[in-house]
């Protein structure tokens, strides 16, 4: 990646919650035009004033290098810029602990400011920290339409070094979808899902805004939890799946779990009052009829994904924490929730888990 251009008095400011491959790779981009900063507050240890991290970024045919200040809380944050932008790129089940912290802060921040635009964006595997984010957003900024709480999906793909040295490898360029989550009004004229879009592009990210971003969320959800954990089980690439003797036998109960809740989830949002139906304006992304229809969806991601290693896999192979909760469990806790069938992904959860049991799990920096 090319140096890229410093834009004159900067007005933005972003917060990277968690540097490990997406968090550096946003970092990477975003840190060449706007004041960027890390949270790291792992152990709610300060880091010490003056404390800067170092990331490494590989392209395919560039290298970029950066150092970021480190804080530990969003109160320290003391530049006047008018929009904060806080991406939320750690594990869900970080995550999902930060989620009242980080909420409670910004709107000390708000109260401290009330000129400052503020968002929030979760950017997690699944939809547990979605939810979560969600609910605690309606108690927390009630009244406070300048803080808005936006989720991001992204195909980019990067991975980490396995020996921790803060290289990180972009080994597929892709698109982040960025939208406001659950249909938060916009009646002041300020769109920050088309703002943000915008400043991920400038900076050297495709980027576009959606209206309704749920349905993407269901879509990659439902790909994941098929993707991920079968790779993670079966030690293979994404492109390699499809073609295992075991795959058919393994990812048809999968998926007729997860469609199932995927398209409850959908009648029950388009029963709601004012609701737009998942084909509807601002969804792109329509819900599978059928569980061959779904699988063809698995296999196209693998082909176009092929020489990539799931985020799971990546995570089994280095002993970490994965994020089968958020996602295969994700759906377990729907399925429950509403009387559906899930043995097949309830059991995964805990095949998956039982992986990674007796290991270390490395949640340092959020990662």
């Amino acid at each position: 990646m090319q140096p890229l251009k410093q834009a004159s008095g900067p007005t933005h400011e972003f917060v990277i919650v968690g540097l490990g491959a997406i968090g550096t790779l946003y970092a990477a981009h975003l840190s060449q035009y706007h004041a960027c900063r890390a949270l790291m507050a792992a152990d709610h240890q300060h880091p010490g004033a003056d404390a800067m991290v170092r990331r490494r970024l590989l392209g395919q045919t560039s290298s970029t290098s950066i150092e970021l200040p480190v804080i530990s809380s969003l109160s320290e944050l003391t530049s006047q810029t008018t929009h904060l932008w806080v991406l939320l790129c750690c594990k869900a089940a970080v995550a999902n602990r930060l989620l009242p912290i980080l909420m409670d802060e910004l709107r000390a921040l708000s109260l401290e400011d009330e000129s400052r635009q503020a968002g929030l964006v979760v950017m997690q595997n699944g939809l547990q920290t979605h939810t979560l984010a969600n609910a605690a957003y309606k108690t927390v900024f009630s009244g406070h339409s300048r803080i808005r709480l936006l989720a991001a999906s992204t195909t980019e793909a990067a991975r980490r070094e396995a020996d921790e040295t803060g290289i990180v490898h972009h080994s597929a360029t892709g698109e982040t979808t960025v939208g406001l989550l659950d249909h938060q009004p916009v009646d002041d004229g300020y769109d920050p899902a088309s703002e943000l879009s915008e400043l991920l592009t400038q900076s050297g990210l495709g980027a576009r805004p959606v209206d309704r971003i749920e349905g993407i969320l269901w879509n990659k959800l439902a790909l994941n939890a098929i993707i991920n954990p079968l790779t993670a089980l079966l030690r293979c690439r994404n492109g390699e799946l499809p073609a295992l003797v075991d795959y058919a036998r393994l990812a048809q109960p999968i998926a007729t779990e997860v469609l199932a809740a995927w398209q409850h989830w959908s009648a029950r949002r388009a029963a709601l009052p004012n609701s737009t139906r998942e084909n509807g304006a601002g969804m792109s992304i329509a819900v599978p009829e059928t569980v061959d229809e779904l699988l063809a969806r698995v296999q196209d991601i693998c082909q176009r994904t092929a020489p990539n290693r799931s985020s799971m896999l990546q995570d089994v192979l280095a002993g970490r924490r994965t994020e089968i909760d958020a996602i295969n469990g994700y759906i377990v806790d729907y399925c429950e929730q509403y009387g559906l069938p899930c043995r097949t992904n309830s059991e995964l959860v805990q095949t998956v888990a039982a992986l990674t049991h007796s290991l270390q799990t490395k949640d340092q920096d959020y990662g």
